[in-house]
């Protein structure tokens, strides 16, 4: 009972902090920001290499606090940075029914707030 109602407060402010939307990017890159996120992922998914498929793409704003996804779901993250620039990177969420502090995950430079990823259930196996 109360995993629904922190999903479904999370689905609310979700709406009110993320947009998803298509746009150019420059990746980010190199070894540390592959080992940071490789220490991090422990059990919350995997790096997705940029070249692979994703199920969604979203746009973390300046004062984006939290997101939502579903479950099993590969994300292509567009970071908008402080110089208007945006950062990108893709995450596996290999996990359901989770939280993920997605600057934990994110690559060294990226990432530089707090953002909390609320992961729902793997829509394929929903009743």
């Amino acid at each position: 009972m109360i995993a629904k109602s922190l999903v479904a407060a999370a689905v609310a402010v979700s709406a009110m902090s993320a947009n998803v939307v298509c746009a150019q990017n420059k990746p980010a890159s190199g070894a540390g920001a592959q080992m940071k996120a490789d220490k991090a992922a422990k059990n919350v998914g995997k790096p997705a290499a940029e070249n692979e498929d994703y199920d969604r793409k979203i746009r973390i704003g300046l004062k984006t606090k939290s997101v939502n996804i579903d479950g099993k779901q590969v994300v292509k993250f567009i970071i908008k940075q402080p110089d208007g620039s945006d950062k990108t990177f893709m995450w596996n969420f290999d996990v359901v029914n989770t939280t993920v502090d997605l600057n934990k995950v994110a690559p060294e430079g990226v990432l530089n707030r707090p953002v909390k990823v609320w992961v729902g259930a793997d829509p394929d196996f929903r009743q």
